[in-house]
């Protein structure tokens, strides 16, 4: 086998992490019901965004939110059951435990207005967040 052969072997399998963690984001997107939870975007950041996720890494969620305390709340809960889900489905396939595969953001309108806290990476030209469609939703 030649070098490139090699590292193109390699990076193949490299793909495979931050592919999959892709995958279920856009997963999670769709099935997450917006009105139910208060929520106004879904977006992907981070190194699933960015392709460079490895077997340990989470999944970077920023949520633009207009969610009333209760609905934070089951919202909250609904992502710590994704989490818990993804995170045996991840060690059974690279051996890799983690307390949970999802990190999710909040932020509201205030914070995206000032483009504080993680919302700056809302329509950021380096390093901006990736929108994806949540349920019912097009883009």
């Amino acid at each position: 086998m030649s070098d490139d052969s090699a590292s193109n072997c390699c990076n193949k399998q490299d793909d495979i992490h931050w592919k999959w963690r892709l995958e279920m984001a856009e997963t999670i997107a769709r099935e997450l019901d917006p009105g139910r939870f208060g929520i106004k975007a879904f977006y992907l950041i981070g190194s699933a965004k960015n392709a460079e996720s490895g077997p340990a890494s989470d999944i970077d969620i920023l949520l633009h939110i207009d969610s009333t305390e209760s609905q934070k709340k089951l919202l909250l809960k609904w992502f710590d059951e994704w989490s818990c889900r993804l995170s045996e489905v991840n060690r059974q396939l690279t051996g890799f435990y983690t307390e949970g595969l999802l990190d999710v953001h909040l932020v509201t309108d205030e914070e995206v207005e000032k483009k504080t806290g993680h919302a700056f990476r809302i329509d950021a030209v380096d390093d901006g967040a990736l929108r994806l469609p949540m349920k019912d939703e097009q883009l």
